[in-house]
């Protein structure tokens, strides 16, 4: 019997109406079966009756002015309604996180920071002629590529770099400043190339632009020309010159090497060194004390070591010598040659290049002179603000 009202289904409801006795009966007369009827007071009824049953004995007894709720439903078809539901939960789940993952590997947004002069628009537009695309793959977009670009195709950036964050495309780029004074000066200037270069670029705020774009221009060289004179016009018209202007710059760079330089070497004396090493309660700590050495520069050479039992904590003994060392000259390699000469340049380099100037291209060259000494050559280039103001 339980076997068989698992399988159909069972609900347990209350009946509450004048006559429970001729409501049964009038149920019973149509066909709905009732079981385990137990009489809560005068008007009230429980009963446990099919799943099946359950509407049609509501419907039935609210038509004869009674009302029926339910207390609770068991059996194999209220199971497979919550099993459906909670398939149909995990199924939305399954489909949310799957799309979840795809997702996660696209690039949904883009993020553009540090625009002064140029609208995100501009930025945008080379990001698309790289073939970004809102929904690519992360996997297929060339960051570094994308930041390349930015530079080659605008160049009044100073900095660009491009870098995946999630589904976000972080760009982040840096202008040059102004080539002309910001200062709220109205006294007639015009704006001077203050370096050989080619201009790569020429905006006149104020003022009329000398020279073109692409122009190899020498230091010294006007560039935008605060004498705005109409042609004709008997009275000379001067302004306070603004614009921006960026340059490609040339540099060279060189440095001679000598074939020998102070080094520390050893003199010869050397003494014996001990090292003991033990472990600490501290996990990963030991504790080291050495022999003392009398040389204020030395080097240690070990050549022993050995393990004491010592219990739970064991013992390292190292021997070996410490050689003194003093500073002498010593021929170098070529390689340490080539060393000291690219740290020269560098720091040259750094001096003289403005921080803000962006290199598209740098080489060195060394040449081992017949004397046994070293010439290196650095050449750089450039992309960097351009000019001075000098007034009337």
């Amino acid at each position: 019997m339980f076997l068989w009202k698992f399988t159909r289904g069972y609900v347990k409801i209350r009946m509450r109406c004048m006559r429970p006795e001729k409501m049964v009966n009038l149920l019973l007369a149509e066909g709905i079966s009732l079981h385990n009827i137990e009489r809560e007071n005068k008007s009230t009824i429980t009963a446990v009756t099919e799943t099946g049953n359950c509407i049609p004995l509501v419907e039935l007894t609210e038509l004869h002015g009674g009302e029926a709720c339910v207390l609770e439903q068991r059996g194999l078809p209220v199971l497979l309604r919550s099993l459906k539901s909670r398939f149909m939960l995990i199924a939305v789940l399954i489909i949310g996180f799957a799309a979840m993952c795809i997702l996660s590997h696209r690039v949904l947004l883009i993020d553009i920071s540090g625009c002064d002069a140029l609208e995100p628009s501009e930025i945008l537009s080379v990001v698309a002629d790289c073939g970004v695309r809102i929904g690519m793959p992360s996997a297929k977009l060339n960051a570094e590529r994308v930041a390349d670009s930015l530079l080659n195709a605008l160049p009044t950036l100073s900095f660009a770099d491009a870098g995946i964050c999630g589904v976000v495309l972080k760009i982040n780029v840096s202008e040059y400043n102004s080539a002309a004074s910001t200062e709220e000066n109205t006294e007639p200037c015009g704006i001077y190339a203050d370096k050989d270069c080619v201009i790569l670029s020429i905006v006149a705020n104020k003022g009329n632009a000398a020279v073109r774009k692409g122009a190899a221009v020498r230091q010294g060289q006007l560039l935008i020309d605060g004498d705005i004179t109409p042609e004709g016009s008997s009275e000379r018209v001067l302004v306070h010159s603004r614009g921006t202007i960026t340059g490609q710059v040339a540099y060279r760079f060189s440095v001679e090497i000598g074939k020998t330089a102070p080094k520390l070497c050893q003199s010869g004396n050397s003494c014996e060194y001990t090292q003991i090493s033990f472990p600490t309660l501290f996990k990963g700590k030991k504790m080291t004390r050495e022999s003392r050495v009398l040389y204020d520069e030395f080097e240690i050479t070990l050549e022993s070591c050995e393990t004491l039992d010592a219990g739970l904590l064991p013992v390292r003994v190292y021997k070996g010598r410490a050689h003194e060392l003093v500073v002498a000259e010593k021929n170098l390699t070529y390689d340490e040659m080539t060393a000291a000469a690219n740290a020269k340049l560098d720091a040259e380099m750094k001096s003289s290049i403005p921080k803000d100037a962006r290199i598209i291209a740098k080489s060195t060259d060394f040449i081992q002179q017949a004397d046994g000494t070293l010439i290196a050559v650095l050449n750089v280039q450039t992309i960097e603000n351009i000019g001075y103001i000098q007034y009337y």
